[in-house]
């Protein structure tokens, strides 16, 4: 029941035109580092990642920042590492929630977190 829970809100949460933002250099580096993840380079993209969410990375906003946590949960998903995985969708996820104009990254990261315990 916690997953469909979780899903419910996450789809519950996400706007039809969500506003668009416009593109950081770190926002950059993190889409960078999910495209690598999409072609089976899940290691590649941690090694960016995990410096970015280390506070090592300066000119993350907020929102990169969860939007960088939700990431890194992905990749490790994708290594087979849920228990990482779960820590980074739960701190991306008190990361976005707070701010109101990242409503469909917070659901994303919901989802996420929802599909993990799914699988489980």
């Amino acid at each position: 029941m916690r997953v469909a829970a979780l899903l419910l809100t996450a789809l519950t949460l996400v706007p039809p035109h969500a506003p668009m933002r416009a593109q950081s250099s770190a926002y950059d580096q993190i889409v960078g580092a999910d495209a690598l993840r999409y072609q089976g380079e899940p290691k590649a993209a941690v090694a960016i990642l995990e410096p970015m969410v280390q506070g090592q990375a300066g000119g993350l906003t907020d929102i990169d920042v969860g939007l960088a946590w939700n990431v890194l949960g992905s990749s490790y998903e994708d290594l087979h590492m849920p228990e990482k995985a779960r820590s980074c969708y739960e701190t991306a996820i008190e990361k976005l929630r707070p701010i109101p104009s990242a409503q469909a990254k917070y659901a994303a990261a919901l989802a996420n977190l929802a599909s993990l315990e799914g699988s489980e």
